[in-house]
């Protein structure tokens, strides 16, 4: 085979699926232990990301300089870029780049990609021009795996800008053991706001250490009678409007307005026990916002159904007829589904999740007889149509009994200091 200069080179990089070994630990070829076989036919090998502890915004680019037997290799280090490895294996007459791309803060994204070209093992190809040729493939792979980071929230062509990102989390009991790994996702989640539902065992303090653990600062944590508390932990600093424990409210509320992102959010777990209660929290909802102040974007376990997706519910009615504390939770007098919080609610707000946010409850965690089947139980209400767009995290299967439901804001143009849309 006939090889030139350029074909030293690799050619532009090919997206293909990414390893499915990214997240297992795996013995690899490069390892100082073993030698790679300069023999063998071009391989792709599957990359762990490595733990850098808290240097999590380096990469390292691990390259191999020999065409022989064995490895023989340079590391360079780059600022602001992305947790990942960039190999170079060279073999038999052969060059492989393959790189394993995690945009930083988001481990469960990643992208592969592989380019080979071949090369006699006589010609030696510069470090200069190979480093240069990594780092700018570097550079183009951070930029394509930011973006896909957030592919689940393209924003649509009328609104194509991301200007905020929110959660609300029931996390069951406090966390329990699972609360580092939900500290782990929550701060790869890259959040402006996050809403909490089931503080169990928390105190303000431990929410304060929460919120600096995930890079939110800003926190509140509201006791609740019930035990089942609740929490807001937000980047940006906000102003409380409200919070109330007392009346009806079975485990409170907390209202406050981000002037960062000139939103006021309205967070809240309504009763799990009586529709009726549900009524009267979804007014009160209603009558605590202050309209007059900013747009209105409620986040909640509201522990009801939606009549928007009445036709899926068919099935429901008589599983919860066989069950009497699930007949007191979901159906009214008359024994029907109990639509009426939500109708209420829906006078004056709009569902972010229609036709994008699937079943809360239950997930792989979940012992709770009142979970018995796949229903919505977790939203985003919006006053604004159109603006906010939201999703179940189903892949979060066993962080909690509940999924996580993410929202991402989407304006016409970044927002500027001053600026209202």
């Amino acid at each position: 085979m006939h090889v030139t200069d350029n074909d030293c080179f690799p050619p532009p990089l090919v997206k293909q699926a990414p390893c499915s070994c990214v997240v297992d630990l795996h013995p690899f070829p490069f390892a100082d232990s073993q030698s790679f076989n300069a023999s063998a036919p071009l391989q792709t090998y599957c990359v762990k990301l490595r733990d850098m502890g808290d240097s999590d915004d380096f990469v390292h680019v691990l390259r191999s300089s020999c065409c022989g037997n064995g490895m023989d290799g340079e590391e360079a280090t780059i600022r602001k870029a992305v947790v990942s490895f960039v190999i170079i294996l060279r073999g038999d007459c052969g060059l492989l780049l393959s790189m394993d791309v995690v945009p930083k803060g988001n481990k469960d994204s990643t992208l592969t990609f592989t380019s080979t070209s071949m090369m006699p093992c006589e010609k030696s190809v510069a470090f200069a021009r190979i480093r240069m040729m990594l780092l700018t493939r570097l550079i183009l792979c951070f930029t394509l795996a930011s973006t896909a980071s957030t592919a689940s929230f393209k924003c649509p062509v009328e609104r194509p800008v991301p200007t905020g990102r929110f959660m609300f989390f029931n996390i069951l009991h406090g966390g329990e053991d699972r609360l580092d790994r939900i500290v782990n996702y929550v701060r790869d989640s890259q959040l402006d706001f996050l809403g909490l539902s089931e503080l169990n065992h928390f105190s303000d303090r431990k929410l304060q250490q929460f919120g600096a653990s995930v890079g939110m600062p800003h926190t509140y944590f509201l006791y609740a009678k019930s035990g089942y508390h609740l929490g807001v932990v937000s980047k940006h600093p906000f102003d409380m409007i409200s919070k109330e424990t007392e009346e009806l409210w079975h485990h409170g509320h907390i209202y406050v307005y981000l002037k960062a992102l000139k939103v006021s959010i309205f967070v809240t777990h309504l009763s799990p026990h009586k529709s009726t209660v549900r009524r009267w929290e979804a007014s009160k909802i209603l009558e605590t916002w202050q309209r007059e102040m900013a747009p209105l974007l409620v986040l909640g376990d509201l522990n009801t159904l939606s009549p928007l997706y009445a036709a899926e519910h068919a099935t429901l009615r008589s599983l919860f007829l066989s069950d009497p504390r699930l007949s007191k939770k979901f159906l009214d007098a008359e024994q029907n589904i109990d639509y009426v919080p939500m109708r209420m609610l829906l006078t004056e707000l709009h569902d972010a999740g229609l036709g994008t946010s699937g079943y809360t409850v239950p997930t792989d965690l979940t012992d709770d007889s009142m979970h018995a089947a796949r229903m919505r139980l977790d939203y985003a209400l919006s006053s604004e149509k159109n603006r906010y767009i939201a999703r179940t995290d189903d892949a979060q299967r066993t962080l909690s009994d509940h999924f996580p439901l993410v929202v991402q804001r989407c304006d016409f143009a970044q927002l500027k200091s001053g600026q209202e849309l």
